[in-house]
């Protein structure tokens, strides 16, 4: 089934832009060809299945460890990492990427709980929502603070040298937003700033080090691990606020591979869409920003929307450095949907690296006494509310990835497809901006059993490509296809996307 969409405002130029490098699919990473082939660059091997056979002699290809899913981290010349792929033992050879965590914002009150769940009395913390469900927090790490009290079910580092604590103060603020009690704000301000499901557990990875920087071999083996860990700590979701820029395909790119692959094992993935919203530097207004593995079909791509610091949604506005799809390459429509994002008060990891950075926006504490929060700016932020809003809908309903995913974007507000100033930058609500609305918890709760907000547990929902159809004007039709994805028919209907 196929719907069609005038994007509005988008020029052709955007679309053909992005086109640009879409190279056929081949053995290696084609970033390695723009890359001085005496250079020495890390790289992920995988092999086809063939007998693992030693590296060929007399070449600089040297192994350095074992992955998770069977492949090999390794260093090599550029010249001779090109050379590999052409063995007949080697299936793909990608670059082993830098990965970034992807938030960083006078602290007012957010109104995040309000403006998620309208219809619902969220002054205080329900400890209720989101009960035993296990979400896997893939991070900076977490900082036990009283606000998490009993929510920190495991911990495990993967940054050689540090102990599971946060020193970069990323993921203790995020876990906050997913599962923070509140207790430390009860009393003296004003406000109380606790997490989408209080009732959830954490299960603290990390994987990014005290300047919030990691790699692709060390997010793919937190992501295994999250998987073998499924069945002993219930874990429904992984939250990855984290990301690099679009090197390949997500059909090759290892950080993709690894997101399918716990999606697959029955663990839904929510990803931070990017902060790259104001890149023009292709000459796209910030079009086709969306990071991996935030680019893959299947997870659940959450994109920044600002409260305005009111509980009411009606005045809510995207925020300028919320990345936009289409992804590269592969043009698939990202984000999934939006939530608030913006000036998001959350847990502090005290003397950590962006708590001590200049312009942190620390919460005061009312006695006096040293402080407990602070305020980041993201879509880091906004992919943790979701995934705090995805525990709470798992709590009240089975439902698989595939399904839950359907379920939030069958049920987001749909926000009008108007174009507005944000300071001076223009912003569209279309779908590559806003994917199929605001997220609206109450209404994915109340939307139990219900069948047009439910799709069979055996259908995909991995997200459409966008394909140019005509132009006319100047504007582009987009077709946005579901035979991509097999079976799926989901995307065929306007309770997605709205009119």
């Amino acid at each position: 089934m196929k719907r069609r969409f005038l994007s509005n405002g988008v020029p052709l130029g955007i679309l053909l832009c992005l086109a640009v490098g879409s190279a056929s699919a081949g053995t290696y990473s084609r970033e390695l060809n723009g890359m001085d082939p005496s250079s020495t660059v890390k790289i992920i091997v995988k092999r086809n299945g063939a007998a693992r056979s030693a590296y060929p002699a007399g070449t600089t290809v040297q192994k350095l460890a074992d992955l998770s899913d069977g492949s090999e981290l390794c260093s090599a010349s550029v010249k001779d990492a090109i050379a590999l792929a052409k063995t007949s033992s080697i299936e793909h050879v990608a670059v082993n990427h830098l990965v970034q965590g992807t938030g960083v914002a006078v602290p007012v009150y957010d109104y995040m709980p309000q403006a998620i769940q309208p219809n619902s009395q969220v002054t205080f913390a329900n400890y209720g929502q989101g009960t035993n469900i296990g979400v896997a927090l893939i991070d900076s790490g977490v900082t036990p603070n009283l606000d998490l009290i009993g929510s920190v079910k495991y911990s495990q580092s993967f940054v050689a040298g540090e102990d599971t604590k946060d020193y970069y103060g990323h993921g203790t603020h995020l876990a906050g937003l997913i599962a923070g009690k509140g207790l430390l704000s009860l009393f003296g301000y004003g406000n109380n700033y606790h997490g989408v499901s209080a009732g959830a557990n954490i299960i603290n990875l990390k994987v990014l080090n005290r300047q919030g920087q990691s790699d692709d071999a060390t997010v793919i083996a937190a992501i295994d691990r999250a998987v073998a860990l499924k069945s002993q700590y219930n874990i429904k979701i992984i939250n990855l606020s984290l990301g690099r820029p679009v090197y390949e395909s997500w059909k090759t790119d290892p950080l993709c591979q690894a997101v399918e692959r716990a999606w697959k094992a029955g663990i839904a993935v929510v990803v931070a869409a990017g902060n790259a919203g104001r890149d023009d530097t292709a000459g796209t207004n910030g079009y086709g920003t969306i990071g991996s593995p935030a680019n893959d079909p299947l997870v659940i791509t959450v994109g920044a929307i600002n409260t305005e610091h009111t509980a009411k949604r009606g005045d809510d506005l995207m925020t300028t450095y919320s990345s936009k799809g289409p992804s590269l390459i592969d043009h698939v429509v990202k984000p999934d949907l939006v939530a608030p994002g913006n000036k998001l008060t959350g847990a502090l990891s005290d003397d950590s690296f962006l708590a001590n950075n200049v312009g942190a926006q620390i919460v005061p504490s009312p006695f006096g006494q040293a402080p407990n929060y602070v305020v980041f700016s993201g879509t880091s932020g906004a992919a943790a509310v979701t995934s705090g809003a995805a525990a709470a809908v798992l709590d009240n309903e089975d439902l698989t990835p595939d399904q839950l995913k359907a379920r939030l974007m069958k049920t987001a507000s749909k926000l009008p497809r108007t174009s507005y100033f944000v300071t001076t930058r223009k912003l569209t609500n279309d779908l590559f901006t806003v994917g199929a609305g605001y997220l609206n918890l109450d209404a994915a709760l109340a939307a139990k059993g219900k069948k047009a907000f439910t799709i069979p547990a055996t259908m995909n929902a991995a997200s459409p490509a966008a394909v140019i159809l005509r132009t006319a004007g100047g504007k582009v039709t987009i077709v946005v296809s579901s035979t991509v994805w097999g079976s799926s028919t989901v995307w065929g209907s306007s309770t997605v996307w709205g009119s």
